[in-house]
């Protein structure tokens, strides 16, 4: 909380906020959106390049056509994003 008074800002509510709780706030709220906007620019980047890496065309996804129906499920692409993603939180939760 850097150096915000933690029982000034537990201790205030909606009716009667303080400048310093309302600061406080109001930077929590930027990083949350900061955080957002770039866990959105990487699932936008995930989509676009992924059709390119071969994402949803690797062996073993399902794919069964019939007729008119087509029923297409991506388990190994699934999976290996998976993998991935888990990695990658375990390395970032390390960190800390």
């Amino acid at each position: 909380m850097g150096k915000y008074n933690k029982e000034k800002i537990r201790k205030s509510n909606w009716g009667n906020i303080t400048r310093e709780c309302f600061a406080y706030m109001m930077q929590w709220i930027g990083k949350m959106m900061i955080i957002f906007g770039i866990i959105a620019i990487a699932l936008g980047a995930v989509f676009f390049f992924g059709g390119r890496l071969g994402l949803g065309r690797l062996p073993g996804d399902i794919a069964f056509k019939k007729g008119n129906f087509t029923f297409y499920f991506p388990i190994v692409s699934c999976i290996i994003i998976s993998a991935i993603l888990t990695i990658l939180f375990n390395l970032l939760r390390l960190r800390k």
